[in-house]
Parts: C-alpha cells; sequence; structure tokens
C-alpha cells in the first residue's frame, strides 16, 4: 500500500505536483498508521488541518482511481494531464464548500437561535406608521429548547420608528424584570438600537438617546445581560405580534401562546433541530 500510494514514480509525481509537504511525515513511516493518524490529531477541527486531511483524501482517491483505470480499462498515463484534473477537481470542491458555508452563513442568519441553557431570550419589535399613529409592540420570551415563555403586545407611542425601536427594547427590560428573569438575551433587528445598547455609543437620534439610556440603567440589574442584532426574517414572530397589537390592542400569554403564533413558535424550533 505504502508503495502504490505513496512511492511509486507515479504517485511520488502527483504529491509533488500538488504539495509534496502532505506526505512528509509518512516517507519512512506506516501507511495504516499514517492515515489513523491523521484523524486522530488534537487539531483536527482546526481548519487548516482540516483542509489538509481533505486534501490528502482526494489526492489519494484519484491515485487508486488512476490505477484501477490503469489495470482494468488499459488506460494510458498522461501524468501531466491527470495532475491537471486532480487539481481541477481539487479547486472545484474546495469552491463548491465555499459556497456552502456562505450559503450556511447566510442562512444562519435568517433564523431565529435559541438563547444557551439557562438564558431567556426575549425577542422585540415595533410596527411604525407615524408619529400621529400609536405604534404596536410586539415581545416574546422562549428558553434554550425554544420553547416559549410568554408573549406581549401592547400600544405606544413615538416620533419615529428608531425612538419606537428603543421604546420596544425598554419595555422587553422591564417585562423581563417582572418575570423575574436573571440571565436576559435581548434581540431586535435594529441595528443602531441594538448597538448602541451595547455600547452606549452609535449613530442614534438624539430623540432616542435618553430610552437607551433607561435600557442600559436597568439592564445593569441582570446576573447576565447580552443584546444581539438579527435579520428581521429571524425576528419574525415579533413583527407579527407588532402588527396585532396595533390594530387589537395590548394582550399578554402567560403560559399558553395565542393561536395566530403557533404555526411560527413551531417553525422556530424546528429551524434549531437542524
Amino acid at each position: 500500500m505504502h508503495h502504490l500510494f505513496i512511492d511509486c514514480p507515479v504517485s511520488t509525481s502527483i504529491w509533488n505536483a500538488i504539495d509534496n509537504n502532505l506526505i512528509s511525515t509518512c516517507r519512512n513511516g506506516d501507511f495504516q498508521i499514517w492515515l489513523e493518524n491523521l484523524f486522530k490529531s488534537n487539531n483536527f477541527f482546526v481548519a487548516d488541518i482540516r483542509k489538509q486531511v481533505r486534501l490528502i483524501g482526494y489526492i489519494l482517491w484519484h491515485i487508486g482511481r488512476l490505477r484501477y483505470s490503469v489495470v482494468f480499462d488499459n488506460a494510458q498515463i498522461r501524468i501531466i494531464e491527470y495532475v491537471n484534473t486532480v487539481k481541477l477537481f481539487i479547486s472545484e470542491w474546495e469552491n463548491s464548500l465555499n459556497v456552502t458555508q456562505v450559503a450556511n452563513q447566510v442562512a444562519q442568519e435568517h433564523k431565529w437561535n435559541a438563547p444557551k441553557v439557562n438564558d431567556l431570550k426575549v425577542n422585540f419589535d415595533v410596527s411604525y406608521i407615524d408619529e400621529h399613529t400609536p405604534i404596536g409592540i410586539g415581545l416574546i420570551m422562549r428558553d434554550s429548547a425554544g420553547q416559549f415563555m410568554g408573549a406581549k403586545g401592547e400600544c405606544s407611542k413615538s416620533i419615529n420608528e428608531e425612538q419606537g425601536e428603543a421604546v420596544a427594547a425598554l419595555e422587553a427590560i422591564k417585562w423581563a424584570k417582572e418575570n423575574v428573569v436573571l440571565n436576559l438575551h435581548l434581540e431586535g433587528d435594529n441595528r443602531n438600537v441594538v448597538s448602541t445598547i451595547n455600547a452606549a455609543i452609535g449613530s442614534i437620534q438624539w430623540t432616542t438617546n435618553s430610552t437607551i439610556q433607561e435600557c442600559r440603567h436597568l439592564l445593569n440589574s441582570f446576573y447576565f445581560w447580552t443584546c444581539s442584532h438579527v435579520k428581521r426574517e429571524a425576528n419574525g414572530i415579533a413583527d407579527v405580534m407588532t402588527k396585532n397589537a396595533r390594530i387589537n390592542g395590548g394582550s399578554i400569554w402567560n403560559s399558553n401562546p395565542a393561536d395566530f403564533l403557533l404555526n411560527y413558535i413551531q417553525k422556530d424550533q424546528n429551524c434549531n433541530l437542524v
């Protein structure tokens, strides 16, 4: 096996053409032990190590495939052409992995994620039309398993949408305190409001500043708190509740969610099982 995959002239040419360093630790060792050690490495989950193992796997597979073609199909060995084929395969495969990783990252940003164990997450949102129309505020609380822990919809006033988002964040914090939450994960889809809650600075308008300062003051009373930003698609339940509150007025659900929320809650739970 060692000769077939490492030391024979054809195999050596392929390794040298792609990356001779990949087999530097196998030159004078046992082929099987070398393979086993690749997967036993403590650093196996480091990205560079995993890529190295993938490259070795690609090359070994192609060497085996080439030998099969020679033995059973009487194929002619054209080493330069074959090396180029292997390089093209590796490039296309790695590119497909990168595309998949980007797609997964985008999907992750567009789905609701459960909080850590022992934390409760409150998503907040606001429905704003204009300064003369009451805003609708939507709040929903869930645990690390995605289980419903409460929901609240109410109406309030604001002079612009950003101030309305800050008011919604403040109401979420007050509601969490009323429910004796110790570890709070606050989440909303307005980046300016979230950033300013986290850093006490940001590009918010002066009309929003006092509300943000009150948020930060109340957050200090929690044993632990964090505030994260998500895409609007990942804040869907809070968004649905804002419109219900603006149209139907304030409501609160302590143990059982409203019927119009059931499908949304189940969908978020299912996303966290993937």
